[in-house]
Parts: C-alpha cells; structure tokens; sequence
C-alpha cells in the first residue's frame, strides 16, 4: 500500500499541475484532509485497489469503489508519465473490468478532467461511452469534469 499511497499523490500532483482551473476543483473534490484521510486508509473503503509494475518498479495504480446503485466506480487510474505507452492503464481497466463482472456490478464508472484528453481518448478505446453526472457534484467541477461508463 505505501507504493499504491506514493502513486496516489503523484496522480494528485499531476491533476493540479496540469491545468490553471484543477486546482479550485480538486480542493472542492477532494480537500486536503479529506485527500489525506483517503490516501491513509487505503485500501479501506474501495472493493479492488491495484499496483502495476513495469520492470519491477511501481508503475501505476488504480482503484474502484461500489456505488450505491452496484455499479463499480473507477478511482485514481493513474500511470507515472515514464511509465505510458506500455498498456498499463488499459490492463489495470482489464482487471477491474473482471472484478466487476465477477461481482455483478451492471456498469464501470469514472470521471475524468475535460483537460485530460489523453485519458478521455483512452476510456473511449476501451468502450467507455459519455454520460452524465453520477453523483452530486459542487458546483465549481461543472463543465471541468466528464462522465463515462461501459458495462463491465
């Protein structure tokens, strides 16, 4: 769990570097105890929590929790920059693809930034489709944020 934990903040990181207006969204999301309280309890409170490996390194991480409805909603998908362009993404969506069938889940879920293009053109290879919000959100994340889905 501490290289899951160390992934995590790198993926906070990221989100709050890679675009002016995250880091207002990113606070009213996640605020920082309420991040670090998560990222402490780890894997607490999520049904599946992955660790990918490149060369024996921590690569990448991912996670998913279940929604009140049985779907299974996809958390910090993250691949360390060095580390894109080998699958590791699209394997750990694979994983937990197969969690969700093997529980009953009827749909993945995730949100992304509209920012992250790379990440949006991803879940749409992998058969994620476009839909609206799942859960209540502030207000400051409307029109930052984008909606997929797909069944497992």
């Amino acid at each position: 769990m501490a290289a899951v934990r160390t992934l995590c903040e790198a993926y906070r990181a990221e989100l709050l570097a890679h675009d002016p207006a995250a880091p207002p969204v990113v606070a009213a999301l996640y605020p920082l105890p309420v991040w670090t309280a998560l990222r402490d309890a780890l894997p607490q409170g999520h049904a599946l929590v992955l660790l990918a490996r490149l060369d024996g390194w921590p690569a990448g991480c991912g996670m998913a929790q279940t929604l009140p409805d049985g779907s299974l909603e996809l958390k910090r998908l993250y691949t360390r920059p060095e580390a894109r362009g080998h699958g590791i993404a699209a394997a750990m969506v694979d994983r937990l693809a197969e969690h969700a069938r093997a529980t009953g889940a009827p749909l993945l879920r995730l949100d992304t930034f509209t920012t992250l293009t790379a990440a949006r053109r991803l879940y749409e290879r992998l058969g994620f489709t476009a839909c609206g919000p799942y859960a209540p959100l502030p207000a400051i994340s409307e029109g930052r944020l984008c909606f997929y889905q797909r069944a497992p």
